[in-house]
């Protein structure tokens, strides 16, 4: 159950690339084509050779002049490129409206009431009415979680050059989720514990104990019934108008308390403690009323009380109500960490401009557009698993990118701005406002969610410190619109939930910084010999702020490796 936030922009099992300073320039291809020649076709260099491992340390100090920093997102005519991403993203803290706050703040509370269980809200109106008091709200306790939040990358990528402007490429992204939690919970301020008669929570001492009283509430009700019908305090206006008025109020409090303390899906988890303020006046209003019928209109029979609690919950007696599979909750504090795809990626670029090489005198620009689909292929989180985080959004994602670089001598400079569509899926969720996480199992249903749409732009620039290393760094800034839930088809409505209440403070923008080192060889340098083109970088970066909604305050270290190869 996504209580755990997906890390910055929503999208589940994306490589960001955008500001990967890595070389690819004309005279690069004109290089890598007469690395070609040397092997038969179809055959691929040997890269990863002992000369080649050389030539990756000592390559920062060969003279090997490169064109540009960047790699751009085409491959050249009848080259392919292979990928392998690899990184690790992790918070514990997130953004909400600009502050930032420990990531457990919607499953912590001070003063658990009916503002963060639907249960007691409605258990609060009940006793309001029951014992006219106002202001004496049941409270639960209080409860924390502290969760660290970690996330595996390996992404496998490939980019074939149909053309030398077309580029075609796929990746298929691997996602490790792990959620590291500490919970804690304190009666501190309770006035109320698990309700007895709950079939559930509570005992079957407890649930015989109130349905006796029942049994005799329902007798006195009848009694009340029968005497009026046949007249017997007819010749007595008084005690016939009491019995009347008696009647009544008997029959408002029986259904607040049956709706309390027995009806399925309905009656409240936690009721007044015996000692508290609000249970002794639930007690005497009920002797109140075994009064009036006993002593005013001489029918016995009816003097138990219901059973309450006598001592605030304990630590275990919360969990056994999260987690009971009987209890109205039935839910889960367990994030096992598992390993699944993501949002499989296909896309496609193409060069709209290309002025790079040795032969460009001034500043060098070159430009890309990229259209990339994902695929609906990672693995949602469970609904019923509090801590849970899935792989992806599972929920297919269109997405365009345009991509400009300049350079001139040794620095550079990267512009991006990215739109991403995101389309509607079909996911199962308990309904209920984020801020409000813990819902009952009848909450669940299925529904179409349709994400907000993604919009954002970076700047990264450069620096070649020798001709195969660059100094990267840059920032990014992204907006999402807000959310929409609807019922799935085939699902019916749930009384007085309202899917929409998912989306409350969906939308929110967020800057990330990074930074990071990148190498190329050529392939043509290396000690002894020569091999393929080889590129790699390093990036951490993070989140710095946030404003809108929910945010993790995620920092992240990523490392790419890409070969390249002509096939034809």
């Amino acid at each position: 159950m996504r209580h755990v936030e997906q890390p910055p922009g929503g999208t589940g099992g994306r490589v960001h690339s955008h500001a990967e300073l890595l070389p690819w320039s004309r005279r690069t291809e004109n290089r890598a084509r007469g690395l070609a020649r040397k092997h038969h076709p179809g055959q691929v260099p040997p890269v990863m050779t002992c000369r080649f491992l050389a030539a990756l340390l000592a390559g920062a100090l060969l003279p090997c002049p490169v064109a540009a920093q960047f790699l751009p997102l085409t491959v050249p005519r009848g080259h392919v490129g292979m990928e392998l991403h690899t990184g690790f993203t992790s918070w514990d803290q997130r953004f909400r409206n600009g502050t930032s706050e420990p990531a457990g703040t919607d499953l912590s509370r001070i003063g658990i009431g009916g503002d963060w269980l639907p249960a007691l809200s409605s258990a609060d109106l009940r006793l309001a009415r029951l014992t006219g008091l106002t202001g004496e709200n049941l409270n639960a306790g209080s409860y924390g979680v502290a969760q660290l939040t970690t996330l595996g990358e390996l992404g496998l990528g490939l980019q074939v050059g149909l053309t030398s402007r077309l580029t075609i490429s796929g990746l298929v992204p691997l996602r490790q989720v792990r959620v590291q939690s500490v919970t804690g919970y304190d009666s501190t301020g309770a006035n109320s514990g698990l309700n007895p008669a709950d079939p559930g929570l509570g005992s079957p001492a407890g649930l015989s104990s109130t349905l006796a009283f029942f049994l005799e509430f329902d007798a006195a009700i009848a009694g009340i019934e029968n005497r009026l019908a046949s007249g017997t305090w007819s010749g007595s206006p008084v005690t016939e108008a009491l019995a009347m008025g008696t009647l009544t109020d008997a029959r408002l409090m029986r259904e607040d308390l049956y709706a309390l303390l027995v009806a399925a899906e309905i009656r409240s988890p936690f009721i007044p403690l015996s000692g508290s303020a609000v249970g002794a006046a639930l007690l005497s209003r009920i002797g109140e009323l075994q009064g009036r019928i006993g002593t005013g209109l001489g029918i016995s029979g009816f003097s138990r009380q219901p059973a309450l609690p006598t001592a605030a919950p304990t630590s275990e007696d919360w969990t056994r109500y999260l987690t009971n599979g009987d209890g109205p909750v039935a839910g889960s504090l367990l994030a096992p960490t598992y390993m699944a795809l993501g949002d499989i990626e296909l896309g496609a670029s193409y060069l709209l401009v290309d002025r790079f090489g040795p032969t460009v005198s001034g500043t060098q620009i070159r430009a890309a557009i990229k259209g990339t689909v994902r695929l609906r292929t990672s693995q949602l989180d469970d609904p019923n698993r509090f801590l849970d985080l899935g792989t992806g959004d599972r929920q297919p994602d269109a997405e365009v990118t345009l991509v400009t670089d300049l350079a001139k001598g040794r620095a550079a400079l990267r512009l991006a701005g990215w739109y991403t569509r995101q389309l509607a899926g079909n996911q199962q969720r308990r309904i209920g406002p984020p801020d409000r996480p813990i819902q009952d199992l009848a909450t669940l249903a299925a529904l179409r969610k349709d994400p907000g749409d993604i919009v954002g732009v970076g700047v990264f620039p450069g620096y070649r410190l020798t001709p195969t290393l660059a100094l990267v760094a840059g920032a990014e800034w992204w907006t999402r619109g807000d959310d929409n839930y609807a019922y799935a088809d085939g699902q019916p409505a749930l009384e007085g939930l309202d899917p929409q209440t998912l989306a409350i403070e969906s939308a929110a923008s967020a800057v990330t910084v990074r930074a990071g080192l990148t190498f190329f060889h050529p392939g043509d340098r290396t000690v002894g010999g020569s091999g393929a083109p080889l590129a790699a970088s390093v990036t951490w970066e993070r989140v710095v702020a946030a404003s809108g909604g929910r945010v993790p305050k995620a920092e992240s270290v990523r490392a790419t490796l890409r070969i390249y190869s002509r096939f034809w």
